[in-house]
């Protein structure tokens, strides 16, 4: 009875329905019924004969159609931080027809900020990868591979007939379309012209006419998409690009060369328009060489986030000297009796920028976008600027009110490699509720920085710098190391009073390093 019920919902409703009514009632003649009206199909689907015993008696042997296909489940390329919206697929951890199980990496992804192995959900079988190795400017959500559940032949699982578009794009090269061998320069400047004297109507713009001029194209075999078939710069870029045609070489104008006489009075004159119509053309014609450096996909990121931030967030300044003689006499103390981790002034920095934010808690926090509030966090979480060559990662040491300068330089010291490696995990730089960006080991005396939405503040430090000052206790001028340091941040969130009492706790800190040791 099974195999009956298979064998009719296998056949289109359309056809049951002619079926008589007695055929669809009695179990012998449906099957023959649904064998007679679905032969047709044998063509298209693979058939298996099957023979089975109805309980009323009797042996009836029916064939039985299903596709020789099915759908596969689908694998989307991942958003493996708040911020992607695009990413590149690197490499692919299996090829078709390889078992995996749930926590296999199927593929690596280079997101807009480290390096991140995707880890399969579920058990399968890989059927068909849509989208290979180094694949760049994926879109999250693209459709780049198919599998198969347990128990399914892989081979036979069918792949969406619409593909995604960075599938499509990865695979562009279409057929090439030969264009026509460029003409002389005389004929394409009279081809050019004539085309626009008989196509007023349809070359209105220079930036057209320049392009037709250019590129010797003739407007008739352009079609406008502009109204009543005007020419637009669009419609132009588009016919060069699909002919794949190169600027042709204009030669200069015959008045040129007939203005520069040898004993001609008025040939100094002339010879500045002449200098620059040859300067020009020696650009045009590639003697000026430079290198595309294509935008990986953290640089693109950092570019948009950062444009978002300086015209969404409103920025305010604070900048404070902070004196440091007394820091770099400790640090070289501490250094001297220790040799597990060497600290830096920058360990310093931190370790003070946490105990300022315990001290003044309402700058320990971040904005809210979506419900246009200030949210005041109770954990600090720190977020260090590292430097990478494909851009810039800020991986987070977390609670760091609670760690000791030792830990902090131990724990910066891993994070920083492994940030240059691409092997930090996502939780290890997203998040945060500060940020510190320090250029004082470049040699910049003083900067300031743009604030990482969502949070509210962001400390930019600099290098030390001599100063003399007068000395209150001896009444002598005496020479100093000062150090610079410029707080950036949201007015919405932290007003001046809150600034200025955090930098005031900071550089209690960072100027008495002894307090950061109790």
């Amino acid at each position: 009875l099974k195999m009956l019920q298979r064998c009719v919902a296998s056949t289109p409703a359309r056809l049951v329905a002619k079926l008589p009514k007695r055929s669809r009632a009695a179990p012998r003649s449906c099957v023959r019924s649904v064998a007679r009206f679905s032969s047709h199909y044998a063509q298209k689907a693979s058939e298996s004969t099957v023979s089975t015993k109805i309980s009323f008696g009797g042996s009836v042997s029916a064939r039985r159609f299903y596709s020789t296909s099915h759908a596969g489940q689908q694998i989307q390329f991942p958003a493996l931080s708040p911020t992607m919206t695009h990413g590149k697929l690197i490499k692919w951890n299996l090829k078709e027809g390889d078992k995996f199980k749930a926590g296999d990496v199927l593929f690596e992804v280079e997101t807009d900020k480290a390096t991140v192995s995707y880890e399969s959900q579920e058990d399968g079988t890989l059927a068909k990868i849509l989208v290979g190795d180094n694949t760049e400017g994926i879109a999250v959500n693209t459709l780049v591979a198919v599998y198969a559940e347990p128990g399914q032949d892989w081979k036979t699982v069918s792949v969406p007939t619409t593909p995604s578009a960075p599938a499509a794009s990865a695979a562009a090269p279409a057929k090439p379309v030969t264009s026509a061998p460029a003409p002389a320069p005389a004929a394409a400047s009279t081809h050019s012209s004539h085309g626009s004297h008989h196509d007023n109507n349809k070359v209105r713009f220079p930036s057209v006419k320049r392009l037709l001029h250019e590129y010797a194209l003739d407007a008739a075999s352009v079609k406008g998409s502009g109204r009543d078939g005007l020419l637009l710069k669009g419609d132009v870029l588009a016919a060069i690009n699909q002919r794949q045609l190169k600027p042709v070489k204009q030669s200069l104008p015959p008045a040129a060369p007939a203005a520069a006489p040898s004993s001609a009075p008025t040939a100094a004159p002339a010879s500045k328009p002449q200098a620059a119509a040859a300067s020009t053309a020696a650009a045009a014609s590639g003697r000026v060489k430079f290198e595309d450096i294509p935008t990986t996909n953290m640089r693109r990121v950092i570019a948009d986030r950062l444009t978002a931030s300086k015209t969404q967030v409103p920025h305010a300044y604070a900048t404070r000297e902070c004196e440091i003689d007394a820091l770099m006499s400790w640090r070289k103390k501490l250094n001297e009796q220790q040799s597990d981790a060497k600290l830096s002034v920058n360990d310093f920095v931190i370790r003070a920028a946490a105990l300022a934010l315990r001290d003044v808690p309402e700058a320990n926090v971040t904005w809210d976008s979506k419900t246009e509030s200030v949210q005041k966090h109770s954990n600090i979480d720190i977020s260090i600027a590292v430097a990478l060559e494909s851009g810039l990662i800020t991986p987070i040491i977390k609670a760091t009110n609670t760690k000791g300068l030792v830990q902090i330089a131990t724990e910066m010291k891993d994070l920083a490699t492994r940030a240059r490696a691409g092997k930090l995990a996502l939780n290890e730089f997203q998040g945060g509720t500060f940020s510190i960006s320090n250029l004082g080991m470049y040699g910049i005396a003083k900067f300031s920085a743009v604030i990482n939405p969502p949070q509210a503040m962001i400390l930019a430090v600099g290098g030390s710098q001599q100063r003399v000052v007068f000395d209150e206790k001896s009444g002598n001028p005496k020479t100093v190391n000062r150090m610079a340091v410029t707080l950036s941040y949201d007015s919405r969130s932290v007003d001046e009073e809150i600034a200025a009492r955090w930098l005031a706790a900071f550089e209690k800190y960072i100027s008495d390093p002894v307090r950061m040791l109790l």
